[in-house]
């Protein structure tokens, strides 16, 4: 079954808009028109009958018609469905058979919650086991959700669950996608949107003068990725400005930091956290980079994009960067590409 485009991206919509997800502790009989017990009835009795590839076919059936934000709060209702069937192993069937990342968010939750910090390494030979080092990456991120759900939303457990991310994403480079957007991506994620809340939790506070906590408090190792995901809590807070201006603010934001490795991925997380804007339309996501000022800023974002735009080619991609800017274009997203290998 062929997944829809926004599928196949590693952090589904409604996060990147600071949505609230779907979490078996949340008490509300209904969540984005769904009633809850009605659907968790009807995958446990599926997932009891049904192999992968027909469950992988009802699913897109059944949602078909939903936006990404209700598909993905379907997919947090599934991965608690194979959860419940086949513990933390069921991460296969997720991620085989619903590619949304809201599935492996729920499941890895799940999976921490009910067994402690104890169970991480177990999970991490499941998403080691994935046919693929993208995959392993989403199911790493997702691991990522569920340690700093399980730990807490203060500063203190943000370093606990950063530290815990570093027992298995040690052997990755600092800089590859592979780091970015796993383990330590997923528990940034959460910390500023909180997409695995519970009621008693809200997302953090925005305010322009704090707008690079936590990353200028981290060590060096973990600044560029925190300043990666910070563009998506940027992007769900800046409500003031248009969309073209809301981008444009972003790469000020970026441009302000001092570090040039660190301003580099500031400047590709725009293009991460743009891509519901974007409505997967190439050419909106390069026109959204073009609202960056400085040249190296947007030649980052442009090539990020690219690389996000990867299965129509990046070439193909970077024809729609003005001549001056292809050749940048094409060698950043071939070593972005290289890096998630």
């Amino acid at each position: 079954m062929k997944l829809l485009p926004y599928q196949n991206i590693l952090f589904i919509a409604v996060i990147i808009i600071g949505g609230v997800l779907l979490h078996k502790n949340l008490s509300s009989e209904s969540f984005l028109g769904f009633s809850l017990k009605k659907e968790q009835k009807y995958w446990s009795e599926h997932m009891s009958t049904k192999n992968a590839e027909q469950i992988s076919e009802i699913f897109q059936k059944k949602y078909k018609k939903l936006n990404p934000a209700e598909q993905h709060a379907a997919a947090h209702i599934v991965g608690e469905a194979i959860y419940k069937k086949q513990s933390y192993s069921g991460i296969v069937f997720c991620d085989y058979v619903i590619g949304d990342a809201g599935c492996v968010h729920e499941l890895m939750t799940l999976a921490i919650l009910e067994n402690g910090l104890n169970i991480i390494p177990s999970i991490n030979k499941e998403c080691l086991n994935l046919p693929s080092n993208k995959r392993t990456a989403s199911c790493q991120h997702g691991v990522g959700h569920g340690i700093l759900f399980y730990l807490g939303y203060d500063y203190k457990s943000l370093l606990k669950g950063l530290e815990q991310c570093s027992l298995i994403t040690a052997p990755y480079l600092r800089e590859s996608v592979r780091y970015v957007e796993g383990c330590v991506g997923g528990v940034l994620m959460e910390y500023n949107s909180n997409p695995s809340l519970n009621k008693s939790q809200k997302p953090r506070v925005f305010a322009l003068d704090s707008v690079y906590v936590p990353c200028t408090s981290l060590g060096e190792e973990m600044r560029s990725v925190c300043y990666f995901w910070q563009t998506q809590w940027w992007n769900a807070n800046l409500k003031d400005y248009n969309t073209i201006g809301k981008y444009k603010k972003m790469g000020e934001l970026c441009t302000v930091i001092v570090n040039a490795n660190e301003k580099t991925w500031c400047f590709r997380g725009i293009a991460h956290a743009m891509i519901p804007d974007t409505k997967w339309i190439v050419k909106k996501a390069l026109h959204f980079c073009n609202s960056i000022t400085l040249d190296a800023g947007r030649q980052e974002c442009q090539a990020y994009a690219a690389f996000l735009f990867k299965d129509e080619g990046l070439e193909s991609v970077c024809n729609f960067v003005n001549d001056e800017e292809k050749k940048e274009c094409v060698e950043i997203s071939s070593s972005l590409l290289a890096s998630e290998s």
